[in-house]
C-alpha cells in the first residue's frame, strides 16, 4: 500500500469516528428530550466507545462535544438510577453518573452546563445519602460510611457543603470503627458549630469516645480539657474527663474534677451514685459513702448505691478480721513463750479479740443488710449475690447461703 493511500484511509477512519461520535451524542440528546433513557444510554455508550477509539488513535476531542458528552452521560445515568429498584444496578448507575459529573467539572472550563450539572449532582448526592441511611438502618455501618463519603465528594465537586452528611458520616464511621474518619468529621462539625443547640454536646462526647477507642487517651483528655474550659462547663463532659483520668491512674486530677462536678449542680440521684462509684475507685471511701447516701435520699431504689455502701462497709469488715487474725497469732506466740509467767497481756488481748469479733459480726450483718436491699432492686446482680454468699458463709448462715447458691445456679 503506498503512502498516499494509507494516509487517505487513516483520515477516512478518523472522519468516520468523528461522525459516529457526533451522531451518537446527538441521538442521546434526542432520546433525553423524549425521556427515553434506555435508548439514550445505548447511544451514549456508543459515543463513549467512539471517543475512546479516537483518544487511542491520538486524536483530540472537540471540547464542545466532550462537555456535551459528559453532561448527557451524567444526566442519563442519574435518571436511570432514580427509577431503578435493583440495588446493585442502582449503585452502578449512580457511580457512572458521579464519574461523568466529576469529569464535566474537570474538563469544561466554559461552565456551559454548570447549573444543570450542579442540580443533577445535588440529586445524586441525595441518592447516595438515602442509600447510606438504608445501610445505616440495617447496621451495615461500613457501607453506610462509604455512601455518605460519596455524597460528600459529590457536593464538594459542585461547591456545596451539607453538614447533615458530615453528621451521618461521622456516626457511621464511628460505628464502623473507622476512628480517623469519625474524628475528622466530628472536629469539622464542632468547628462549624453545626446544630449547636441539639447536637454539639453529642459531637464532643463522641469525638472523645473516638479518640479513646483509637487508644489516644491523652488526646481525649486534651479535648475534654478544652471543652470544659471557660464559663460553660458540661457535667456530662466533666464526668467523661474524670473517667479517663481514673483509667490513667491520675487520681489527684480526678479528685479535683470530682469536687468541681459536685459544686456545679444541680444534683440528681444517678449523678450522685456515679460520683460515689468514682470516689470509690479513687479510694475516697468516705466521700463515696456520702455520695451514695445522698443518692438514696433522693431515690431509695438505687441498687448500685446500696451495693456501694455494702462494699465499703465490707472493706472495714475485712480489715477488722485481719486485725483479729494478727492478735490471735500474737497471743498464740505469747502463750508458748510465757506459759508459766504473767498472763495479763494475753488476757487483755483475749478481751480485745472478743470485742472485735462481736464488731466483726455486726459489720457482716450490716453488709448483708445493704446487699440484700440492693438485690431487692437488682435481683440478678451476680456481683452482689457472690458478695452476699461470702458474708452468709462467714456468718455460718447455711440456709441463706444455700438459697443464694441456688439463685446463682439459675443465672448461669
Amino acid at each position: 500500500m503506498n503512502y498516499k493511500v494509507f494516509l487517505f484511509l487513516a483520515i477516512s477512519m478518523v472522519s468516520t469516528l468523528t461522525f459516529a461520535q457526533g451522531k451518537f451524542i446527538t441521538d442521546a440528546g434526542i432520546a433525553i428530550n423524549e425521556s427515553d433513557f434506555e435508548s439514550a444510554k445505548s447511544a451514549i455508550e456508543k459515543a463513549e466507545e467512539a471517543i475512546n477509539q479516537k483518544q487511542s488513535a491520538g486524536e483530540k476531542i472537540d471540547e464542545k462535544e466532550l462537555r456535551k458528552f459528559w453532561r448527557y452521560k451524567e444526566h442519563i445515568y442519574i435518571r436511570l438510577a432514580k427509577d431503578q429498584t435493583d440495588s446493585l444496578l442502582k449503585l452502578k448507575y449512580m457511580a457512572a453518573s458521579k464519574q461523568a459529573g466529576l469529569k464535566y467539572f474537570e474538563t469544561d472550563k466554559t461552565k456551559y452546563y454548570e447549573v444543570e450539572v450542579k442540580d443533577d449532582m445535588t440529586i445524586l448526592s441525595s441518592l447516595y445519602q438515602n442509600v447510606g441511611v438504608e445501610y445505616f438502618n440495617k447496621k451495615d455501618f461500613v457501607n453506610a460510611s462509604l455512601m455518605f463519603d460519596e455524597a460528600i465528594v459529590i457536593n464538594k465537586s459542585s461547591g456545596k457543603e451539607d453538614f447533615r452528611l458530615y453528621h451521618n458520616g461521622a456516626f457511621s464511621a464511628l460505628y464502623a470503627k473507622n476512628y480517623d474518619k469519625a474524628i475528622a468529621y466530628f472536629n469539622l462539625l464542632i468547628a462549624n458549630k453545626y446544630n449547636q443547640q441539639n447536637s454539639l454536646l453529642a459531637y464532643k462526647r463522641n469525638l472523645v469516645h473516638a479518640y479513646s477507642e483509637q487508644g489516644n487517651k491523652e488526646m481525649a483528655l486534651t479535648k475534654l480539657s478544652e471543652f470544659n474550659s471557660g464559663d460553660t462547663i458540661s457535667p456530662d463532659l466533666l464526668k467523661e474527663e474524670i473517667s479517663i483520668l481514673l483509667e490513667l491512674n491520675k487520681h489527684p486530677e480526678a479528685l479535683k474534677k470530682m469536687d468541681q462536678l459536685m459544686n456545679i449542680g444541680p444534683k440528681d440521684a444517678l449523678m450522685l451514685e456515679n460520683m460515689g462509684i468514682l470516689y470509690e475507685q479513687a479510694g475516697e471511701n468516705q466521700k463515696a459513702l456520702k455520695s451514695y447516701n445522698e443518692a438514696l435520699s433522693l431515690d431509695a431504689t438505687r441498687a448500685n448505691s446500696y451495693y456501694g455502701i455494702g462494699k465499703i462497709i465490707c472493706y472495714d469488715y475485712i480489715a477488722l478480721n485481719k486485725e483479729i487474725n494478727t492478735l490471735e497469732k500474737e497471743n498464740e506466740g505469747m502463750r508458748t513463750i510465757h506459759a508459766n509467767k504473767d498472763q495479763s497481756k494475753i488476757i487483755a488481748n483475749d478481751k480485745i479479740i472478743a470485742d472485735k469479733k462481736k464488731l466483726s459480726v455486726q459489720k457482716a450483718e450490716e453488709v448483708a443488710g445493704y446487699i440484700e436491699k440492693a438485690l431487692t432492686y437488682a435481683p440478678n446482680d451476680k456481683d452482689a449475690l457472690h458478695l452476699l454468699l461470702q458474708i452468709y458463709d462467714n456468718l455460718d448462715q447455711k440456709e441463706k447461703a444455700a438459697a443464694i447458691k441456688e439463685r446463682l445456679a439459675k443465672l448461669k
